[in-house]
């Protein structure tokens, strides 16, 4: 099985991902390390001040990899698998988390949560993927987040379908 682990930078995706594979002794495949060992690159996106991945690349190495597999990584939801899991934040929460975390960039953080309070990452989802699952990340612990994930990984799925976490009435103003 193919899983995807991915949200807006700040989610949880990488520490959750992380327990997760252990949990269940899975390979974990952070899409960043793989895009680094192929050098698929197709060049530099200058006004994010990030790379352009070669997806095609990419995805021609996933599909030769075998077992099961945890693909982790906030555009990890642009390859074909059998379950993604969007991983969603508070913007509230998330504002904080990325004014820590890129304290020098603040076009970056609001960048990102604009993406979250529209849903980008679900949105681009399924425009990919069928199976698609969200799990909101703000007040729960690691253990609690991949406890969800498995629920939805065992077929217990019908409460994280997506369209259940909307932030943008509560947030629209940040928007402006």
């Amino acid at each position: 099985m193919k899983l995807c682990v991915t949200g807006t930078p700040g989610t949880g995706k990488t520490e959750i991902s992380k327990e997760l594979s252990k949990r269940l002794e899975w390979k974990l495949i952070p899409i960043n390390h793989i895009a680094e060992d192929l050098n698929a690159y197709l060049g530099d996106d200058e006004k994010r001040g990030a790379k352009i991945l070669d997806m095609d690349k990419i995805n021609d190495y996933l599909d030769d990899v075998g077992g099961d597999i945890i693909i982790e990584g906030h555009i990890a939801h642009e390859v074909p698998c059998d379950i993604v899991v969007v991983l969603r934040c508070d913007p509230g929460v998330l504002e904080e988390r990325l004014k820590e975390r890129y304290p020098d960039k603040p076009d970056k953080v609001k960048e990102n949560v604009d993406a979250e309070i529209l849903g980008v990452i679900t949105s681009d989802a399924v425009q990919i993927n069928e199976k698609v699952y969200e799990i909101e990340t703000s007040k729960k612990s690691i253990d609690e987040n991949v406890k969800e994930i498995m629920n939805i990984i065992d077929g217990d799925s019908q409460e994280y379908r997506i369209g259940s976490i909307d932030w943008l009435e509560e947030y629209e103003e940040k928007l402006i």
